[in-house]
């Protein structure tokens, strides 16, 4: 058995936990008040940062709107050269990041979108507008070109690209529709041309593609054999939360016991099973109890556990915060 390795990385006291698109971020006193904090970070080439107050702040490329008006945002050569807090009509809940777009969940329960037109599919790429057609939203999800949403009654709300089926219907996915096969929804998670939810009573949905083993069902399917109806990925049971990265191909289930279940590609071993190289097309377990939260994403994964330490396993970017990639979690000291 391989246990998760205990390490202490010095944090950047001026800048922020990681250099990495889409996990929690910790920024400094210096950038933010102390009794602001940040709360939740996501990102594909840019990162958006929920702080504590309801506001959102975001960093790095801004060629596409992604992080407000291009002339508003400091920079050299399209990339933000300081943190930018986005202009939203209410207080943010909940945020979510495509390749060049923008999402904020308000506390009203509408949600905002900005950057890239023809990713968004909604705005000009300037400032936020409301996304037609959602009300009473709880939770988004965002990967690539396609989009999730999970609202107060518990079910899901989808659009987007849809040539890998993604958002579960054949009709137009640029508008937004509820999926009807679906109910009693509690987490949502939008993966690499797969959608995964879990359901109140534990069980674990998906639909897409299964060409990058994300069905967990002990297969890798190729080619246009798509799932339009989300199918259960039955061996696992007692399901509380999901979280899928994109650009990492993985998934990663939370269970009631606080134990982790996971499966996808695991080149970088960003599944944290002690496995590295080619799929895992059923789920494993990673080493790793005790688990509060989980964060998948691009090749690297995250859990916070229950007793508030913070663990990170798979890839590293330019050997921070790791100097190598880890394939099974590995505990970081925020001292």
């Amino acid at each position: 058995m391989i246990l998760p390795t205990k390490i202490s990385t010095k944090i950047a006291q001026s800048l922020f936990l990681s250099f990495i698109i889409g996990t929690i971020i910790f920024v400094s006193a210096a950038a933010i008040k102390a009794q602001n904090y940040p709360v939740k970070a996501v990102g594909d080439r840019h990162t958006l940062i929920l702080l504590s107050d309801g506001s959102v702040i975001g960093f790095g490329p801004c060629d596409w709107g992604e992080l407000g008006p291009i002339s508003d945002v400091p920079q050299r050569r399209n990339w933000a050269t300081d943190f930018v807090s986005v202009k939203l009509p209410r207080k943010a809940v909940d945020i979510a990041a495509g390749e060049a777009s923008s999402f904020a969940l308000l506390k009203n329960g509408t949600v905002y979108a900005w950057g890239e037109k023809f990713k968004a599919k909604f705005g000009d790429g300037k400032t936020p507008v409301q996304i037609p057609g959602l009300q009473n939203i709880t939770k988004i999800s965002v990967a690539y070109r396609h989009f999730l949403a999970l609202d107060k009654s518990n079910h899901v709300w989808v659009w987007g690209e849809n040539y890998c089926g993604k958002t579960g219907r054949t009709d137009d996915p640029k508008m937004v529709a509820q999926v009807p096969e679906l109910a009693d929804v509690v987490s949502i998670a939008a993966g690499a041309c797969v959608s995964t939810v879990v359901k109140k009573d534990g069980t674990v949905w998906v639909w897409g593609s299964n060409g990058m083993a994300g069905f967990g069902n002990g297969q890798q399917t190729e080619g246009a054999d798509l799932q339009f109806v989300p199918q259960q990925v039955s061996v696992v049971r007692n399901a509380v939360a999901v979280s899928s990265g994109a650009m990492g191909r993985h998934t990663l289930v939370l269970l009631k016991d606080g134990s982790l279940r996971g499966w996808g590609n695991s080149d970088w071993g960003q599944i944290g099973a002690g496995v590295s190289g080619d799929f895992q097309p059923r789920p494993v377990t990673p080493k790793i109890t005790n688990v509060k939260a989980i964060f998948a994403v691009q090749n690297s994964s995250y859990a916070l556990k229950n007793d508030n330490t913070f663990w990170i396993w798979g890839s590293v970017f330019n050997e921070f915060p790791l100097k190598k990639n880890a394939s099974v979690p590995v505990q970081l000291s925020l001292k």
